[in-house]
């Protein structure tokens, strides 16, 4: 049984074992929530921000704990810290039985009372410059998004789209050079590019997110 044990920065790893992993969040496991929250238009609850963590932390056990050439399933036991371990404990069986079934392994969970004050400080991000725009489009950058695009302004000359791009990146800043990149955009397109960072754990994080939102909402 191998142990990955979340910690809050600058929490010590004082009693945990040598031969334990430590996830240390704010070092190891960055999640800019708060970027998330501007983007969505709202506050995020305390469950919402440990289920962010505790996805997280899932995804990092999976990256670091390496299975062994002789055996595909690994035992690992998540130790995290969350806001409302009651609910989480009243869920962790459907979390272990859907982790079990995803990845092959066998997974345990400790939810520990997380003592940190949560801190947001949150202002709605506008969208700016889109007046005279009539539609809004998902627009991925790919082709099916752009065939889909020109149909829209071929049967509808007089729309005037507005193009939303959701991109998983490094860094949290607005990708300007990407404006018009895509497939020769036309300059009168406009497009916001909404970055979202998940540390080096992008899409890891991102398809456990999609898939706990399934399971327990």
């Amino acid at each position: 049984m191998k142990h990955i044990w979340a910690i809050v920065e600058p929490q010590s790893r004082g009693g945990i074992p040598k031969e334990d992993i430590v996830c240390v969040i704010g070092k190891d496991l960055k999640i800019g929530y708060d970027n998330l929250q501007q983007k969505c238009g709202k506050k995020w609850s305390s469950l919402e921000i440990d289920f962010l963590f505790i996805a997280g932390t899932v995804a990092f056990a999976d990256r670091t704990v390496k299975r062994k050439t002789d055996q595909w399933a690994r035992q690992l036991a998540i130790h995290v810290p969350v806001y409302c371990p009651e609910q989480w404990g009243n869920s962790q069986n459907k979390l272990v039985e859907c982790l079990n079934f995803l990845t092959g392994d066998y997974w345990t969970f400790e939810f520990i009372k997380r003592e940190d004050h949560l801190k947001q400080s949150f202002q709605q991000t506008f969208l700016k410059d889109i007046k005279g725009q009539t539609v809004v489009i998902p627009y991925s950058g790919g082709m099916d998004s752009y065939a889909g695009l020109n149909l829209v302004k071929h049967d509808e000359p007089e729309v005037k789209p507005f193009l939303v791009t959701i991109e998983f990146k490094k860094t949290l800043e607005t990708k300007k050079s990407a404006f018009h990149s895509s497939h020769s955009l036309d300059k009168s397109d406009n497009r916001a590019c909404v970055s979202i960072t998940f540390s080096k754990l992008d899409h890891s994080v991102a398809v456990l997110l999609y898939f706990l939102v399934w399971l327990l909402w």
